[in-house]
């Protein structure tokens, strides 16, 4: 992502909100409801604290974080005017 977004640009980035109780709720439902579906592909599931902790580590600045039908969480970030992701 550090390589893409221009600096000053904004990063707009989408995942299930898993810090949110009726995620996991829908997320059994719909594996329970069609097995064999992709409900188990996510690798990393964030919560909305997680997900802006990597995103400040890596030098973005969060402007705003909301909620589709309150499970899909969508960040909106911008990248600094620095030359590179920071370390940690």
């Amino acid at each position: 992502m550090w390589r893409i977004v221009r600096p000053s640009g904004s990063l707009v980035l989408g995942t299930p909100g898993y810090g949110r109780w009726l995620c996991r709720v829908l997320k059994r439902i719909y594996g329970k409801a069609l097995p064999g579906v992709y409900v188990h592909e996510h690798i990393t599931r964030y919560t909305r604290d997680e997900l802006a902790g990597r995103l400040r580590a890596a030098g973005y600045e969060i402007l705003d974080c909301q909620y589709v039908r309150f499970c899909e969480m969508i960040v909106k970030a911008r990248k600094p005017l620095t030359s590179g992701p920071r370390r940690a």
